[in-house]
């Protein structure tokens, strides 16, 4: 049975896992990542003509992405989010949180998993208004319109409303300029309350030098291909942006992970 079914009475039946995995229709059916990790290494085979044009050549912009194309995207990262999410709950304490910023949180996957967790979250995730038609399908498909708003705007340029005491980006600013990334923690810190925590999760996190760790390395490469201006940044450039955002207590639990307060002073 492989650890995916079990036997009772004769008849055989989806463990838990498999349930929640391997059956169509579930918001964490993984059937469908192998179409998104597809895209990434189609993306990747173009990194050449991308840095000879200086232009990516399988460009993402989820603003004018197609509705096919957006649905793909979600449903192939929505599983592995939901996944971190989990894990997140497990290791750090969320519990004195009442309010979840989820910025540019796309099919909302880790507002759904950690509101399921900490029932006393409420959470709000914050999208393009390209995106947040998918975002709220995917917050109903879980049941968790109660307990997770949708909410459209730019966290750039636009204007950010609430208080919150714990903020999660993951794999956005490294789709942004360094200016924008700037401007956007400068938005989101106007949104915290002192002492809250921000979660910055991004997929190349570098060294000072650029040239490791060696998958931080790998994923400015795929990133070469997909934006005009996102690129993997170093801790330095992170941690610089934090400060002037008003954050402190800058600290690097695991890879790929950044987590700072907000100063209460």
């Amino acid at each position: 049975t492989a650890g995916l079914l079990t036997v009772e009475n004769g008849l055989f039946s989806n463990t838990e896992e498999a349930q929640l995995f391997l059956v169509e229709g579930s918001p964490s059916y993984i059937g469908r990542v192998h179409e998104f990790w597809s895209g990434i290494w189609s993306a990747e085979l173009k990194t050449a003509e991308s840095i000879r044009t200086g232009k990516p050549q399988s460009k993402w912009d989820y603003s004018t992405m197609s509705r096919e194309e957006l649905e793909k995207f979600f449903r192939g990262t929505f599983p592995g989010l939901t996944g971190l999410a989990r894990k997140w709950a497990e290791k750090y304490d969320f519990s004195p949180c009442r309010a979840l910023l989820d910025a540019g949180g796309g099919s909302g996957a880790i507002s759904i998993a950690l509101t399921e967790a900490y029932p006393g979250m409420r959470a709000t995730v914050v999208e393009l208004p390209a995106v947040t038609p998918y975002t709220q399908g995917f917050v109903d498909e879980a049941g968790a319109a109660d307990r997770v708003e949708v909410f459209a705007t730019d966290i750039v340029h636009g204007s950010l409303v609430g208080s919150f005491d714990i903020v999660i980006l993951s794999a956005v600013l490294q789709v942004l300029s360094p200016d924008d990334a700037r401007a956007a923690l400068v938005n989101i810190g106007k949104v915290m309350e002192p002492g809250g925590r921000i979660f910055i999760r991004g997929m190349g996190i570098l060294d000072d030098s650029r040239l490791s760790p060696p998958e931080a390395v790998v994923h400015n490469l795929v990133f070469v291909n997909l934006y005009d201006d996102g690129q993997a940044y170093t801790k330095v450039e992170y941690e610089e942006w934090l400060l002037d955002a008003g954050f402190e207590d800058v600290t690097y639990p695991e890879d790929f992970l950044i987590i700072a307060r907000k100063s209460t002073s």
